[in-house]
């Protein structure tokens, strides 16, 4: 059987709301092949073993399981990362807390290496991008869950970035000593189980909960964080994160009352929702 005749026995499945572009990203896996060799070799011979591979991802896919979790593989700001189902798998809007990295960085302009602290880094997607984008940083990442940790290695092993990416273990800024980071970046749990409930239903069924929820109004682990961070000495120059598209007005509140003098930014992502929060100078 061709490729050109398999995809086409994927798309009968596309009826039923498979996507064509999940099917191609699919049958490269299964090839060990690019899509552009899908598209430049119609023709090419597929055995009856891998059909049949390719076919069981497919249902799979059917049910609700997500084609990353299927692939083992997420691209992210431009890099391919491993991800499994013990974490999160990253979103395209995560890019911009990347961009905001990056680019406060490039900002400062000198040749100083800048101490970055990815609190709830899951799969490492943002310090490793962060990390592979830049040369002058170091990046400190944690999460409360050891199974996360294990595939935020593999992802720092990937790209050879050992020397520029620590692990920790750590709830939040529990096991994090006192060292002054310049900037703070922060993408955790922010589902509400009562309000803010917005969630797919493939997502709430194959994704790690604890990465999810967040409290009733998915801002309890940022309250948490907050009050941790505002009992350090050495604060952050700048701390970014990632919330959901109603908790902008909640999460400056909450903000003001930890820094009431600091200068607090909320931002929107693509679709023009509310999306992210700044903050600058938290002393």
């Amino acid at each position: 059987m061709t490729i050109k005749e398999v995809l086409q026995i994927g798309l009968a499945f596309a009826r039923d709301g498979v996507d064509e572009l999940d099917l191609e990203v699919l049958l490269s896996c299964v090839l060990s092949k690019t899509k552009e060799y899908l598209f430049a070799h119609p023709e090419g011979e597929v055995s009856n073993d891998d059909v049949q591979k390719f076919t069981s991802l497919v249902k799979r896919h059917m049910h609700g399981e997500p084609v990353a979790y299927l692939t083992g593989e997420k691209e992210f700001y431009g890099i391919v990362l491993n991800v499994d189902d013990r974490v999160l798998i990253p979103r395209p809007e995560t890019e911009y807390l990347v961009d905001l990295v990056i680019n406060t960085v490039k900002l400062k302009n000198d040749d100083d290496v800048m101490k970055v602290l990815d609190i709830g880094t899951g799969s490492g997607n943002i310090a490793v991008a962060v990390a592979y984008n830049l040369k002058n940083v170091h990046v400190t990442a944690c999460d409360v869950s050891f199974d996360a940790l294990k595939v935020a290695e593999k992802n720092i092993n990937r790209y050879n970035l050992k020397d520029k990416i620590v692990l920790v273990h750590s709830d939040l800024l529990r096991n994090i000593g006192d060292l002054k980071y310049e900037i703070v970046v922060a993408n955790l749990p922010y589902i509400g189980t009562k309000k803010h409930t917005f969630i797919s239903r493939e997502t709430k069924s194959y994704e790690p909960h604890k990465a999810l929820f967040g409290g009733f109004d998915g801002l309890r682990v940022y309250e948490d964080l907050f009050e941790q961070m505002s009992r350090r000495k050495n604060v952050p120059d700048y701390m970014f994160g990632e919330m959901g598209f109603l908790q902008g007005a909640d999460l400056r509140k909450m903000l003001k009352q930890f820094y009431p003098n600091a200068s607090v930014g909320i931002e929107k992502d693509l679709s023009g929702l509310d999306r992210y929060f700044i903050i600058k100078n938290l002393c």
